[in-house]
């Protein structure tokens, strides 16, 4: 259990049936947990290099060290478009202040 990663632990504790039942290694790409972060390009739109200029994160809980990596992570674009870099937003509130409470911390959140 040591080796297993936290996805994995959550994987195999939340288990759902389905029938018929659905192979993970066989129907991978339906199963993948890949998240790309950056901006979406048209897909019918002519292949260009903007197009490769997206992070991708294959998992999604990641560990401090890729925390850290993507926190630093800034792209800026030469020509008049804009790039993309990253902000962290603190999602926190405080337990006692209730549903109003929740409500206000998402319209900080929606704000920032």
């Amino acid at each position: 259990l040591a080796r297993w990663r936290v996805q994995h632990y959550f994987k195999q504790l939340f288990a759902q049936v389905t029938n018929p039942p659905i192979d993970p290694i066989r129907e991978e790409i339906v199963m993948s947990l890949v998240c790309p972060v950056g901006p979406e390009h048209n897909l019918l739109a002519e292949p260009s290099p903007e197009h490769c200029n997206r992070l991708v994160v294959r998992e999604p809980i990641l560990t401090l060290e890729e925390m850290a990596a993507l926190k630093n992570t800034e792209y800026k674009r030469s020509d008049a478009h804009a790039g993309f870099s990253c902000a962290v937003i603190d999602t926190s509130f405080p337990a006692d202040s209730g549903p109003d409470g929740l409500l206000r911390a998402i319209d900080r959140i929606c704000d920032e």
